[in-house]
């Protein structure tokens, strides 16, 4: 659209230069801003192949699988607590569990090795199967059973205790690797909230304040160049004051976009159909 628009000023001054009326300077100026925007343009074309590649890379697809570009970006207006979000990433996180897991097998490992400072006690009994004597005799054919009663005494005290200080500190590792995490992922939480939220707030300014009032200075200054009032540097002042007010909001759109993806990868849930 700005290239459009710069392409009529740009023929605007060149007819005001053949008529005398123009300097040829404004012809120039207006064709370099042309050539600049149609520059940058091609360069964004360009860039669409890297990003489609590298996006299907992620989604484990062939380079050049087919990847259409969003229309547009969804703009629903959200409303969650971020304190319930805070919580649930403290509970539900996959890694914060995982280690969870960890700090429980090893206070399991050390109930475990706490006990063999305690006696075994072993009860047991033997049966033999025998058969008659060839010559007759007492009790001949009787198979014997016997009883048995054993006792293992913990005699190694500091192997033993060992093996509960290597559990004790193994699990305290554990949870200290937790806390790290947790406090990690946290601030990586709190970090795409509050970008979020700046997204959001260049969003309202750039479409309620800044970019209406760029719209209405370049149709002043165009009706002032029309009438010889203004200088054609002017006029391409204000075209591209719009044109970076409007790149800003489109880049605003994107970042809440991203934030909102980022955290609800955190958090591990939907959030964007919350109301």
């Amino acid at each position: 659209e700005n290239i459009e628009l710069l392409s009529y000023l740009e023929s605007v001054a060149r007819a005001k230069y053949r008529a005398g009326a123009g300097a040829h300077e404004a012809v120039i100026r207006a064709q370099v801003e042309l050539g600049k925007l149609e520059d940058r343009l091609r360069t964004l074309e360009d860039q669409k192949q890297p990003v489609r590649a590298r996006l299907n890379a992620l989604l484990n697809r062939p380079s050049d699988a087919s990847l259409p570009l969003p229309e547009s970006i969804p703009l629903e207006p959200l409303s969650f607590a971020e304190d319930e979000l805070l919580a649930q990433l403290k509970e539900d996180h996959p890694l914060l569990r995982a280690l969870d897991f960890t700090a429980a097998r090893q206070e399991a490992a050390g109930r475990l090795a706490r006990r063999n400072f305690y006696p075994d006690f072993m009860l047991g009994v033997d049966y033999i199967d025998t058969d008659r004597a060839i010559a007759p005799t007492r009790d001949s054919g009787k198979d014997p059973v016997m009883a048995r009663v054993a006792i293992n005494l913990p005699l190694w005290q500091g192997k033993y205790r060992a093996a509960v200080d290597e559990s004790q500190k193994r699990q305290r590792a554990a949870l200290a690797q937790r806390a790290d995490r947790e406090n990690q992922l946290v601030a990586d939480l709190q970090m795409a909230l509050y970008r979020f939220r700046d997204a959001e707030r260049k969003m309202d300014l750039y479409r309620d304040a800044l970019i209406p009032k760029a719209e209405e200075s370049l149709h002043v200054i165009q009706q002032a160049f029309a009438a010889d009032r203004a200088d054609f540097l002017d006029l391409i002042d204000a075209e591209r004051l719009l044109l970076e007010f409007q790149l800003s909001y489109e880049r605003a759109v994107a970042d809440r976009a991203q934030k909102l993806a980022e955290i609800e990868s955190l958090v591990g849930r939907d959030i964007s159909g919350i109301k």
